[in-house]
């Protein structure tokens, strides 16, 4: 789980000022665990295990430089992320880093972690302000869902975003009302690729719940991952009108109990379940156009009714026929509909 840190300070960078930047003097963010970190330059003292400090410098202003190692993205901290609306219990929770824009203050680019059988093997790099996307670290191929180690081996349900920042935000939403149910995301956006590469896993739920976006990208990513998986066992989920995705909802201060509670389950056409064929009989039924000539065969069946098929069958010599007989008889002399 990632350290939870908070900005207590800033001061000048070194690394900055020996190149003839900061003049303001505040571009090196100091943060409770004694860590600092320039997000201008890439500069970092980050405190190691004897409690001394380990200096990273770089004379080039791109971050993406600067930060090119799992070691360095572990040296930043999980942070609020206040334009998403996400904390930084999540953030923490989910071992999500963020890099910070000295002249604000504020979240500029995020990091994922990436892993391969619950080993983070890279980060997943978002820079929040041109929503550019990148790998640093490592192999960043076939990797599991994100939040799959975190969610352990089968269960009730488990809720599949399409993004990153919707299954955080669908665990923030939880999280204010007490649930800790178990949110993942798709790791490569909206297609089927994880889904595949993790069905077996997906498999151990009773309920799989798909919210992902409310585009013509996200229905149709949605419908090829319930495609894939056991008929009945997947549920979706319309994001409320007006609203893109499931981080919406979270800014919007939608409630998330009554969302999922419009889940609806993914039916295979023409297969009713119990709850269908019950819905189908409570309706009412069509008025009978004949009845039969026994008593005893009326009371069971009710009479003879236009969409039904009726199906005679006995052994051999039994009296099929004469019995067809009499009721093609008793129903055109006792019916006003001619039936016979």
């Amino acid at each position: 789980m990632a350290t939870r840190s908070k900005i207590v300070g800033d001061s000048a960078c070194p690394s900055c000022r020996k190149h003839g930047g900061d003049k303001s003097g505040n571009h090196l963010i100091h943060f409770d665990n004694g860590n600092k970190f320039c997000n201008r330059c890439g500069y970092k003292e980050v405190v190691t295990s004897d409690n001394s400090f380990k200096s990273l410098t770089s004379h080039d202003n791109s971050e993406d430089d600067t930060l090119d190692s799992l070691d360095d993205i572990n040296a930043l901290e999980s942070l609020t992320v206040r334009s998403r609306g996400i904390s930084e219990s999540v953030m923490a929770k989910y071992g999500v880093k963020a890099s910070v824009n000295t002249s604000n203050g504020e979240v500029e680019s995020v990091y994922f972690p990436i892993t391969r059988g619950g080993k983070l093997t890279a980060y997943k790099a978002r820079s929040l302000s041109e929503k550019s996307f990148h790998s640093i670290g490592g192999d960043a191929k076939k990797p599991d869902l994100f939040g799959q180690a975190l969610a352990g081996q089968g269960g009730k349900f488990i809720i599949i975003t399409e993004g990153e920042f919707d299954c955080l935000a669908v665990s923030q939403m939880l999280a204010s009302v007490g649930k800790n149910y178990k949110v993942v995301s798709l790791p490569t956006g909206a297609n089927d690729s994880s889904i595949k590469q993790h069905l077996e896993w997906l498999e151990g739920f009773e309920k799989v719940v798909l919210w992902f976006d409310n585009d013509e990208a996200g229905v149709r990513a949605r419908d090829a991952c319930a495609s894939l998986l056991t008929n009945g066992k997947v549920y979706t989920i319309d994001t409320p009108d007006g609203l893109k995705d499931a981080n919406d909802c979270l800014l919007a201060s939608k409630n998330i109990m009554q969302i999922l509670a419009s889940a609806k389950q993914v039916k295979p056409d023409g297969v009713l379940s119990g709850d269908d064929i019950i819905a189908q009989a409570s309706a009412g039924v069509e008025l009978p156009i004949a009845h039969y000539p026994y008593k005893g065969l009326n009371d069971k069946l009710g009479g003879v009714r236009t969409p039904e098929l009726i199906v005679i069958t006995a052994g051999s010599g039994s009296g099929k026929s004469q019995f067809l007989k009499e009721l093609v008889y008793h129903f055109h002399t006792n019916t006003p509909h001619n039936i016979a």
